[in-house]
């Protein structure tokens, strides 16, 4: 049987927006802390904040590399994926678009 507690533990709680603020990023952990959903997917500048957030729960972090269109090279994507790394450590769940 499905229940909505199985249901909320497989969701990816996910802001991706070029207008995202800070308040936004808040804002969905906190619906994900209540909800216990299995992330917050965030872009790779709000990955502190949400682990910060995030802290002390279950909830996932969850970037995107090469995102929206998976347009760059596989340099730039590397060189993208260092500093989320270095603002958490914790296990990061990935996004990363390898079209190109």
């Amino acid at each position: 049987m499905i229940t909505k507690e199985y249901v909320a533990s497989i969701i990816d709680h996910t802001i991706l927006k070029v207008e995202t603020t800070p308040e936004d990023v808040k804002k969905v952990c906190k619906e994900a802390k209540e909800n216990n959903f299995a992330s917050v997917c965030i872009n790779p500048c709000y990955v502190k904040l949400a682990a910060d957030e995030l802290k002390g729960t279950n909830v996932k972090v969850c970037t995107v590399i090469g995102f929206p269109l998976g347009a760059n090279s596989y340099d730039v994507k590397a060189y993208e994926t260092k500093k989320p790394l270095k603002m958490v450590h914790k296990k990061l769940i990935w996004l990363l678009i390898l079209e190109c």
